[in-house]
């Protein structure tokens, strides 16, 4: 028998996007509001070769960002590698992302911990899944992922997130399937900062850290400068149903429970102190001290797509568990919308709207950040094709914060942008 191998065709494009914004309020200031403007350089190049069986492709992009405010100048690369191979029952994936963005960016949908100069965030993730077709209505899938997040600032906590799933589907109609899967993600947030030491009793004394202050006629107290971590261990179950409802309708709806272990570990270098009579002792301060809490979460998800001949409306709604910045794990219920119209065939508007409500799940770390607050921000981006290469931008969009754990009341801003992007024809070779 004869095997014909198809002829790889490869594939390089490129584009830039020069944007200017300006934001009235970027650290989100509930009294004094402070504006920041910046010009976005955002080069990129993908390449892309697929010959019918294996598919790769890789992405580099590089954002140079200049602000009227010389503390936030940064440049924020990202890459990216792809890998598939299929099969004749199944499908391979590996993907492998290397991304930094700025804190005052990714801080908005996490701990909501601003900085008033560049701190950037840089997450490598590794993922892979294998697709497998156990019969013409039934297949499964397994994957996982890992992922490390690390700050140049230490008053952020730096993230290692690491997942486990096992699922499997099943085509009950040629519009409606279920599925089923177990979930396995382990969470590791490592924090430093100023952590107390105990004091401790001997012989009926009360005996004090060094450089201790009295707290009461019989305690006292100390801080010295260590480092700590939270260990999580979060498995469960989840269980969904994919229903085409029409042909431009599709709702994927889910449900789960998650119980989620954690163990925090606080470590306090060893000082030793020799006390004199009527002690005549020396005494060890410091060392380490563990803690441990469960909780227990119902996780739900639902996506909602309608599709009309100029119309696009999607809708998220979730919740979920979600490492942080701050030092510990959060509750994350979402609401995420989106909605394209299309005006002619050169224009159109697009309309976004996130709104979160993020509490801390676990047992609040020491040094680690109370988390309580909800989110909104929204924005209407309207685009126009100048040419088969060329595209135009303007956007509008308004935020706002509401932080409860410090009191401070709701901070708003608005924000506004014009881009311009340059994507020529795409080089195509085999």
């Amino acid at each position: 028998m004869l095997n014909v191998v198809a002829v790889a065709e490869n594939r390089l494009g490129s584009s830039i996007t020069v944007t200017q914004d300006h934001d009235d309020n970027y650290l989100m200031s509930t009294t004094q509001s402070q504006s920041l403007s910046g010009l976005y350089v955002k080069p990129s190049v993908q390449y892309r070769r697929e010959d019918g069986v294996q598919t790769w492709s890789a992405t580099i992009q590089e954002s140079i960002e200049r602000y009227n405010r010389a503390e936030y100048d940064v440049e924020n690369p990202a890459y990216g590698v792809n890998f598939q191979q299929k099969m004749p029952r199944a499908t391979l994936n590996i993907g492998y992302d290397a991304v930094t963005q700025s804190t005052r960016v990714s801080e908005f949908t996490d701990a909501g911990n601003f900085s008033n100069a560049t701190t950037q965030q840089h997450t490598q993730a590794l993922t892979a899944d294998w697709q497998y077709q156990l019969s013409p209505r039934q297949s499964m899938l397994l994957g996982g992922s890992l992922q490390a997040t690390n700050y140049d600032d230490n008053r952020y906590a730096d993230l290692n997130n690491n997942n486990l799933q096992a699922t499997w589907q099943t085509l009950l109609t040629e519009k409606t399937s279920v599925y089923a899967g177990l979930l396995l993600n382990t969470y590791q947030t490592d924090f430093s900062g100023d952590l107390p030491v105990a004091p401790q009793s001997v012989g009926g004394y009360l005996l004090c850290p060094p450089n201790s202050g009295l707290i009461s006629s019989t305690a006292c107290s100390a801080v010295q400068f260590g480092d700590g971590s939270n260990a999580t261990m979060a498995s469960g179950l989840q269980a969904g149903l994919n229903w085409i409802l029409q042909p431009q309708l599709k709702i994927d709806i889910g449900a789960g429970f998650t119980h989620v272990d954690t163990e925090q570990r606080l470590r306090v270098p060893q000082t030793s102190v020799q006390f004199g009579p009527p002690i005549d002792q020396n005494i060890i301060f410091g060392g380490e001290s563990s803690t441990h809490s469960q909780s227990k979460l119902t996780t739900l998800k639902m996506d909602l797509s309608y599709e009309l001949a100029t119309t696009i409306f999607g809708l998220n709604l979730s919740r979920k568990v979600q490492p942080s910045s701050a030092g510990s794990l959060l509750q994350t219920d979402s609401v995420d919308m989106m909605m394209k119209h299309t005006l002619s065939e050169v224009d159109w508007l697009a309309l976004n709207v996130l709104y979160e409500n993020l509490v801390t799940l676990d047992q609040q770390a020491v040094n680690a950040l109370l988390v309580d607050r909800s989110i909104m921000q929204s924005s209407i981006n309207y685009t126009y094709l100048l040419s088969p290469t060329w595209q135009a931008t303007a956007s509008v969009g308004y935020k706002k914060q509401q932080n409860r754990e410090s009191d401070v009341g709701l901070a708003q801003a608005m924000l506004a942008a014009v881009a311009i992007n340059y994507t020529p024809k795409e080089w195509k070779w085999k």
